[in-house]
Formats: C-alpha cells, sequence, structure tokens
C-alpha cells in the first residue's frame, strides 16, 4: 500500500523512528501491527540497537524497512 494509505490507517501504532523510516518508503510492502519485547541491551534508538548502533534485537514477525518480513534467526553477528 502507499504509504499514505499506510499512515491513514496505522499511524497510532508507529514510534517516532518507524515514523521517520516510512517517510523514506514509497511503498509499504510488509508491518507487524504488534510491539515487541525490547532487548536489555538495547538503548539506541528506542530500545532496539545497541551502543555501536547494531540492531540488537530479531525476532519472528518483524520488519526491516517495511519490505521484508523475518522469518527465523539465521546466525549472529552483524551478518546473522
Amino acid at each position: 500500500m502507499s504509504k499514505d494509505q499506510f499512515f491513514e490507517n496505522f499511524h497510532q501504532l508507529l514510534s517516532k523512528q518507524e515514523r521517520i523510516e516510512v517517510e523514506l518508503c514509497d511503498t509499504i510492502y510488509y508491518f507487524r501491527n504488534s510491539k515487541p519485547h525490547k532487548s536489555e541491551e538495547g538503548i539506541e534508538n528506542n530500545g532496539y540497537d545497541n551502543s555501536n548502533g547494531d540492531y540488537v534485537h530479531i525476532y519472528p514477525k518483524d520488519h526491516v524497512f517495511f519490505r521484508y518480513e523475518i522469518i527465523r534467526r539465521l546466525g549472529n553477528g552483524s551478518f546473522g
């Protein structure tokens, strides 16, 4: 759906960071409409990134830039 349609339907479910990310998209391909639990080590990006800027909370049904769905974890580290 277009980002305008997406905002109209889901704006109340978005964090500040997600609203910024949606503004950069033309089309929204995937969105999970439930909030995940934040990582205990997450201190940046509303608790989702560590102090190095690494995304530390991976979980099934999450999205990457409203385009890709995370199905399962494949490994650890920056390329996991």
